[in-house]
C-alpha cells in the first residue's frame, strides 16, 4: 500500500520495486507511485510531490531513441496532469508532439526506439499513445494545479 511506497522513496524522490534502488531511470516507477497515492485521495502527501518532482527532472521522450518508454509515459501523463502547474505544463511539452507526430496514416502509431515493457507491439503502443492523449479530458488535475 501506500506506507510501502512510501518506504521505497528515496532523498531525490524515486520510487524504487523493493527500497529507493531502481532497476530502470526511475521516472516508470516513481510515475505510477504518485499516481497511486492522487488517486487515494492523497495528492497532497510528499511521496507524490516529490515523485514528479524527480519525474519532472528525469524523464526523456525522444520516440525514436531509448528515452521513449511509453509504458511509462502512460502513467507521467496521469500522474503530471494530476499535479498540475509548472511540472505538467514542462511534461505537456514533452510528450505531447512526440506522441502527435508519430502518428501512421492508419491510426496507429510508430514502434518507439524503446521496445522493453512489450512495445514492439504496434496494437500495444498504441493503445498507450491513445491513452496518453486521452488525459486532457479523462483526468481533471487533483491539485487544481493548470
Amino acid at each position: 500500500g501506500l506506507s510501502a511506497l512510501e518506504r521505497n522513496q528515496g532523498a531525490s524522490g524515486v520510487i524504487g520495486y523493493t527500497n529507493s534502488n531502481q532497476r530502470d531511470d526511475g521516472t516508470t516507477l516513481s510515475s505510477a507511485g504518485a499516481l497511486c497515492f492522487q488517486i487515494w485521495g492523497k495528492e497532497a502527501h510528499s511521496v507524490p510531490r516529490k515523485a514528479c518532482r524527480f519525474v519532472n527532472k528525469g524523464i526523456k521522450c525522444n520516440w525514436g531513441g531509448k528515452d521513449t518508454d511509453l509504458y511509462g509515459h502512460y502513467y507521467a501523463s496521469q500522474a503530471m496532469i494530476n499535479h498540475g502547474g509548472k511540472y505538467w505544463k514542462e511534461y505537456n511539452e514533452l510528450f505531447r508532439d512526440q506522441t502527435l507526430n508519430n502518428q501512421n496514416a492508419d491510426g496507429s502509431w510508430k514502434i518507439p526506439g524503446n521496445t522493453g515493457h512489450g512495445l514492439g507491439n504496434q496494437h500495444y503502443v498504441s493503445c498507450l499513445a491513445t491513452l496518453m492523449l486521452e488525459v486532457y479530458y479523462r483526468f481533471l488535475p487533483g491539485t487544481g494545479g493548470k
